[in-house]
This record gives C-alpha cells, sequence and structure tokens, in this order.
C-alpha cells in the first residue's frame, strides 16, 4: 500500500512504500529511496480523515502519512522503545472536558474568596472614604422611601428626639430620629444619621436607662458606618456576582433590598459586638446611664419571646447570650460617671404618659 511521504522543507510530497530495519525505517519511491532514523520519530500519531500522520525531526517536520492501520501496528511494535501512540480524539476530548472543570472550578473558587474574604474588606475600606455629605444624601433616600409606608407617631418621635439630645453623645452626624407606630419590636439606623424606633420597643422599655442603651448602639451603627458597609458590599456582591452570571437582580433594585436589610438589622457578628462596646463607652463618657440599662434592655427582650418566634430586634442579631456576656465583662471597666441624668430622667416619663 502506497504512503504519502512530506517533506518539511519544501512542503512537497511524494507517494511511497515502506521498509523497517531495526534502526530505521525506508522510504522507497520510484525516483529516490531515502532512511529515516527511527529515533527521531515523534511518539504521538495523529490520526485524521487522510490517515495516520507520524512526524520525523526536528522543526520544520517531515511528515509521513500512513494509509491503514496495520502499517501503523507494525511501526508500533517495530520500535517498542520509541513509546509511539495513536492519539485518540476521546483523549483530547478529555483534557479539554478536564481543562473546562479545572477553570470552572477556578473560577467559582475565586467568585467565594473575593465574595467572602475580599469584599468585607474592600467595602470597609470604601465606606470609610465616602463623606458624611454623601452618606447623608444616599441615606436620605432611604429614609424617605421607608417613611413613605410607614405611620410616624409625632408627639413621641418630638420626645425621643429631645431624649437622645439630652445624652449629648459624640458623633459627627446630624442625627434625624423617629418613632413610627408598628408592634413589631425593634428600633435600626440608617446610613447618614437616621435612626427609626417602633412604637412597639418603647412600650417594652421601662427604664431610661435602657432607651439611653439602645440609642447609643443604633447611634454606633452610623458613627462607625456599618449600614454604608454593607450597602457598599451589597452593591459589590451584586457587581461581582453580574460579571460572573449576568443580570441576577431582576425583582428589583439594590435601594429597594438596602431597604429591608436595614429594617432587619443584618450586621455581622463583628458590627453588632462593636456597637454594642462603642455604645457602652458613649454612656459612660456622656451621660449618668450605666452599661446595665443595655443589659437590662437585651435582657427583657429575650424575656419577651417566651419561647416562641423572639422579636425581629433579636431575631436579626446573632447569639444574645454573647453578647450579654460580653456586655456584663465589658461594663465592670467603666464607672458611673457624675452627669445628671435629671432631664433625660423627665423626658422619659412623659415617653411613658403617651
Amino acid at each position: 500500500m502506497k504512503h504519502i511521504y512530506i517533506d518539511g522543507h519544501t512542503q512537497s510530497s511524494i507517494s511511497v512504500d515502506i521498509s523497517l530495519n531495526d534502526k530505521e525505517l525506508l522510504l522507497i519511491s520510484m525516483s529516490k529511496s531515502e532512511a529515516l532514523e527511527a529515533a527521531k520519530f515523534h511518539k504521538k500519531i495523529e490520526k485524521t480523515p487522510d490517515g495516520y500522520i507520524l512526524k520525523h525531526g526536528d522543526q520544520p517536520y517531515n511528515s509521513l502519512v500512513i494509509k491503514d492501520l496495520n502499517t501503523i501496528n507494525g511501526i508500533i511494535k517495530k520500535y517498542p522503545y520509541l513509546g509511539i501512540y495513536i492519539e485518540k480524539k476521546n483523549r483530547t476530548m478529555h483534557k479539554l472536558i478536564v481543562a473546562a472543570i479545572v477553570v470552572f472550578v477556578l473560577s467559582i473558587f475565586s467568585i467565594f474568596a473575593i465574595y467572602f474574604w475580599g469584599l468585607d474588606w474592600a467595602a470597609k475600606k470604601v465606606a470609610q472614604q465616602i463623606p458624611i455629605e454623601k452618606e447623608a444624601e444616599l441615606g436620605k433616600q432611604f429614609f424617605e422611601q421607608y417613611l413613605s409606608t410607614a405611620q410616624v407617631d409625632q408627639p413621641q418621635t418630638q420626645l425621643v428626639d429631645s431624649f437622645f439630645k439630652s445624652l449629648h453623645f459624640n458623633t459627627p452626624y446630624a442625627i434625624k430620629l423617629v418613632v413610627v407606630k408598628s408592634d413589631v419590636v425593634n428600633a435600626f439606623a440608617i446610613p447618614g444619621g437616621y435612626i427609626v424606633v417602633n412604637s412597639a420597643i418603647l412600650n417594652t422599655i421601662d427604664q431610661p436607662a435602657e432607651l439611653a442603651g439602645l440609642l447609643a448602639h443604633e447611634l454606633t451603627h452610623i458613627n462607625k458606618k456599618h449600614g454604608t458597609q454593607n450597602m457598599v458590599r451589597e452593591l459589590g456582591a451584586t457587581i461581582l456576582i453580574t460579571m460572573f452570571f449576568g443580570d441576577y437582580n431582576e425583582s428589583g433594585s439594590v435601594l429597594v433590598r438596602q431597604i429591608d436589610n436595614l429594617k432587619s438589622l443584618k450586621y455581622g457578628r463583628d458590627m453588632e459586638q462593636e456597637a454594642d462596646e462603642i455604645g457602652l463607652q458613649q454612656l459612660d463618657n456622656h451621660t449618668g446611664y450605666s452599661g446595665f440599662g443595655m443589659i437590662s434592655l437585651f435582657e427583657k427582650l429575650k424575656k419577651e419571646s417566651k419561647g416562641d418566634a423572639p422579636p425581629e430586634f433579636l431575631s436579626t442579631h446573632p447569639d444574645m447570650d454573647n453578647r450579654i456576656k460580653n456586655i456584663q465583662q465589658k461594663v465592670k471597666i467603666y464607672k458611673k460617671q457624675k452627669f445628671s441624668t435629671e432631664p433625660s430622667d423627665s423626658i422619659f416619663k412623659l415617653i411613658k404618659k403617651i
């Protein structure tokens, strides 16, 4: 059977017969005969529609197109020490599939690595660079959108706002505080200086120190830009996921989702601990109330759940027992300051009368 020999230098081809000896493969044609050193054959034989291609030498390769499988098997058997093999299509496909799987897994791992480890760090850095004025503008949008569906209790708002101002907390923000009529035991902070207190939590509180602790906690979320950090993180996650998987947010805007997140107080464990601890510092540095008011508030809210679904204020915060223990330890280092609580106490009595 005739085969084809292709000269790598000239790309000319001739029809040849072949003969094998121990160290050489002989090419026999009508015009000439040529010997190819067996040791210079490439190991891989490519299977093509034209035949089996066996390459020889260095670039530019000479090629021998073998027409039948029996001849190929004869070459493999004659020179077993060369390790010659036929490349199978399924092997190539297998390699492509494996490569695709590896790329996919690495991509997914990269997404999760950025999401779980890099995104929080980046969100915190970005949030710290956002000016208070810009943060307040953005927070105002959230605040107004929330109030569009809420019922504000104006008398209680005026009183609680007066109570807050009487505490003289330290903050660079112009705090806007409202009380809304709601049966949900909750309070939450909106970035830029907005605090929302539900009427139900005011009904639960019966000591001015508890209200002071609640407001100190919420103010710390604002001062430390926790809500802003969450927004930046949410936006970063949206961009990251969209880059890899396309638009996943067909059901609503980032703004709407963030209002829901802020209402739910879905802060992380570290943020909550920071809000507790720095809130205690605010109480100690600026009021006559001790941190025991914050402890009393959390214990009261926990007890109110009575084994059923806990109040929203608790259900969205992690490890309440651990947080209470941590506050109990921290409050020991503070000494009750000799600030007068009389103005705040008087306002609190009015809050409870309404």
